[in-house]
């Protein structure tokens, strides 16, 4: 994950508050071993939903987004991330009532920060529209689709 690569080399010297201002600026006053969790916990949630154990995966999503939501900006980009994969780790455990609000949060942050045509925002509205998702039977994913 971006973050904690970016706020170790930040830590070391390697990104100079100078040449990067808004780098800089995200990480100035973050706890370096906050960074080190949040990695650590995206990847044992990426490895056990892999294993199909999606329980787990899911309490390190939530343990990962808290993090989040204490060092970043409530609009930034990687909380949206963190939104789309406990969303989806919601849908494989079968509580599609709690995907559904989170993916919608997740485009609403990505829009706040991304024009119509960026990528995230297109893959966001495919998977709010997807027809695998359980909301898929109706008319909503060919217009959710559309748009992306």
């Amino acid at each position: 994950m971006l973050i904690g690569f970016s706020a170790v080399f930040l830590q070391a010297g390697c990104i100079q508050p100078e040449h990067n201002p808004s780098t800089a600026a995200i990480f100035a006053g973050i706890n370096i071993a906050i960074c080190l969790y949040v990695n650590a916990y995206n990847n044992l949630a990426v490895l056990y939903g892999n294993m199909g154990r999606y329980a787990e995966a899911l309490d390190f999503h939530e343990k990962s987004l808290a993090l989040k939501t204490q060092i970043l900006p409530a609009q930034h980009p990687d909380i949206a991330l963190s939104m789309n994969n406990m969303a989806f780790t919601h849908l494989a455990l079968g509580v599609a009532d709690k995907a559904l609000p989170l993916l919608q949060q997740a485009l609403a942050i990505r829009r706040a920060n991304f024009a119509d045509s960026h990528p995230d925002i297109a893959q966001t509205l495919v998977n709010l529209g997807g027809p695998t998702l359980p909301w898929g039977a109706t008319p909503r994913p060919r217009r959710t689709c559309a748009k992306a």
